[in-house]
């Protein structure tokens, strides 16, 4: 029985920009307690190594169980599609004949898939009614593009092969009833004026889950606390990593649709609030 789980939540910035967090959850299986056990913000280029170096470096270094990223794993289909387009309308490729259905369902037009992904349909459809907080930004958009090449090159050197694509805001939308976030706290965690308010919060929240024989209690030390409510992009790489942990328990779930099409991790929503259960196979 292996002493320990790791779980890295990745929140992944553009080569040059300062937004790109990491944050590692080590989970104990025969203790049943989940820590913090490594948090590093503001990842980006030094002056003898670029920013991929150093982010390579730091996630194989941890051997983890599951990465978890907000960042594209996959293109949208038409992207490396060779085959003879007969256009939209008319295209048969699975993958774009249930964007093009589900789109039509929710009366929302037609989809474009040379930018967008299933993932990006449900957000604009199923996703939508449910939390209207989700941005909707497409996956070949302008802001999405770039992350999604990165993490493209970024996959065929990470070490870890079990990568789960997440959505932080989707996450913790999922996450709503189980550790009873307000809709203020939801909408507004991303705030420039309460943003660190509401993320407090939320996080004393997620710390005083109850404990008992099936729990693995996350113990959030004050200071992992306080650094990962002022840093938004730690945040984020935290609520990825939460999901990585539940995916392994079997208390994540990918999207509603194909698998081959790629995997988005999305909490299983709970009535109420629930402890996190540790019945998976420790072996």
């Amino acid at each position: 029985m292996p002493p320990t789980r790791k779980y890295v939540g990745l929140e992944l910035g553009g080569s040059k920009s300062s937004r790109t967090a990491v944050v590692v959850l080590d989970c104990y299986p025969q203790d049943k307690k989940v820590f913090v056990s490594a948090l590093h913000s503001r990842l980006q280029a030094s002056d003898d190594q670029s920013g991929d170096e150093i982010l390579l470096e730091l996630l194989n270094k941890f051997e983890a169980k599951t990465i978890a990223v907000n960042a594209p794993l996959s293109f949208a289909p038409c992207v490396q599609c060779r085959l003879s387009c007969p256009g939209v309308e008319k295209c048969t490729v699975p993958q774009v004949a249930w964007m093009r259905e589900e789109m039509d369902r929710n009366k929302l037009g037609l989809p474009s898939p040379y930018t967008q992904r299933a993932a990006d349909i449900l957000l604009r459809g199923q996703w939508r009614k449910e939390f209207s907080e989700i941005p909707l930004e497409d996956t070949m958009g302008a802001g999405r593009a770039p992350l999604a090449s990165r993490m493209n090159y970024l996959q065929r050197h990470i070490r870890c092969k079990n990568l789960l694509e997440v959505n932080p805001r989707l996450a913790l939308a999922n996450f709503q009833d189980e550790f009873e976030i307000s809709a203020r706290e939801l909408r507004r965690y991303r705030e420039i004026e309460d943003g660190v308010e509401q993320r407090t919060a939320i996080l004393e929240r997620i710390n005083l889950l109850p404990r008992d024989e099936r729990v693995a209690k996350l113990f959030l030390y004050n200071s992992d606390l306080i650094r990962l409510a002022k840093d938004l992009s730690a945040f984020d790489a935290f609520i990825n990593a939460l999901v990585a942990m539940y995916a392994d328990f079997g208390l994540a779930q990918n999207a509603a649709y194909d698998e081959s099409w790629g995997v988005l991790a999305v909490p299983v929503r709970r009535p109420r609030r629930r402890q996190i259960l540790v019945s998976g196979d420790y072996s």
